[in-house]
């Protein structure tokens, strides 16, 4: 097999903006505040499709229920469908304050819906940016009731200036915000339950207050959890790991001009790419595969893959997301 790429999906959001198209050439819409690029996605509300290649108009459901083992490799059996949902969110505005639930909470509170555990990593961020990821030591439901009484949200909330490279995993239960001005790489759970505690006070596209979830978000909230710290990594060459957890793994590259970086560790398993910086070539058995910035490529298990190359006379940047079992060596 060789890599797979799909059509990617821009989802507008009233906290949106224009960055996935200032800053990683997304063909948005000429009009209009977008705060998703749904890079690979199984989920109903949009289904991904491949756009070249012998599977050129497959939508992934299908791929994968051909060739799931293929794709995922024979370490662990494959799940029944795509493990995850991968993105691009541009917060221009704020997102509302929200939290995702578990899986036997979404069972419960969302059905239809799995849970929903997520990670970030920032790819760009304005000064004023903050991310909010988690409630501050001390912090209960009676609090936090009192301060959705009162507006006063934030006081509760750990929060944070972030920077390119930060990652952070926003475990189900967490509650959450991003905005001022961030763009962000998500990797997550294939799901689409989210539920809003707080929205900032303002309308929506047709005037109206978004609906909130105020209950349900409050059982859905994991009052154990403190604050997620995110991990923040050094502009240094090579591979990293930046955040290993049962769902996934994300790893960071960073390629030099001119550089190559064997990808001899990656075989034997399923692994997604992105790059946020610059461009790369992946280098295959069969062929050399060209991915401009803002590009995201699903690497088989069973594609021989050999290298990515970096050609241009600018350093690139690549978000790598594999299985959780899957150890680079």
């Amino acid at each position: 097999m060789e890599p797979i790429v799909f059509q990617p999906f821009f989802r507008p959001q009233i906290w949106g903006g224009r960055r996935l198209a200032a800053y990683l050439n997304k063909p948005l819409p000429p009009d209009g505040c977008y705060g998703e690029s749904w890079e690979i996605s199984g989920h109903p509300l949009h289904v991904s499709v491949v756009v070249r290649g012998p599977w050129a108009g497959t939508p992934l459901p299908e791929l994968w229920r051909r060739y799931a083992a293929e794709i995922w490799g024979t370490a662990t059996p494959p799940p029944e469908v795509f493990p995850w949902l991968v993105k691009f969110l541009d917060c221009e505005d704020f997102l509302s304050v929200q939290v995702h639930p578990d899986d036997a909470e979404a069972a419960r509170l969302c059905p239809g819906e799995r849970g929903k555990n997520e990670a970030w990593v920032v790819v760009h961020a304005e000064p004023r940016a903050v991310l909010y990821t988690g409630l501050l030591p001390g912090i209960d439901a009676a609090a936090l009731r009192q301060a959705l009484d009162e507006g006063t949200v934030e006081r509760c909330l750990y929060g944070f200036h972030p920077r390119p490279g930060d990652c952070v995993f926003l475990q189900a239960g967490t509650v959450h915000a991003a905005g001022g001005g961030v763009l962000l790489a998500e990797i997550q759970q294939p799901s689409d339950a989210t539920l809003r505690l707080f929205d900032w006070n303002r309308t929506g596209p047709d005037g109206k207050p978004r609906p909130l979830h105020r209950e349900s978000g409050l059982a859905a909230v994991n009052w154990q959890l403190g604050p997620r710290i995110a991990r923040r990594e050094e502009e240094a060459p090579g591979t990293a790991e930046l955040l290993a957890c049962p769902f996934f793994r994300i790893h960071r590259l960073r390629l030099r001009p001119g550089e190559t970086t064997c990808l001899a560790g990656f075989r034997g398993g399923m692994s997604v790419w992105t790059v946020i910086r610059g461009e790369a070539v992946l280098r295959t058995s069969r062929d050399r595969h060209p991915f401009p910035l803002g590009s995201t490529v699903l690497v088989p298990a069973a594609c021989r893959v050999e290298a990515w190359e970096n050609e241009s006379p600018e350093g690139a940047t690549l978000l790598g997301y594999t299985p959780p079992a899957f150890h680079f060596s």
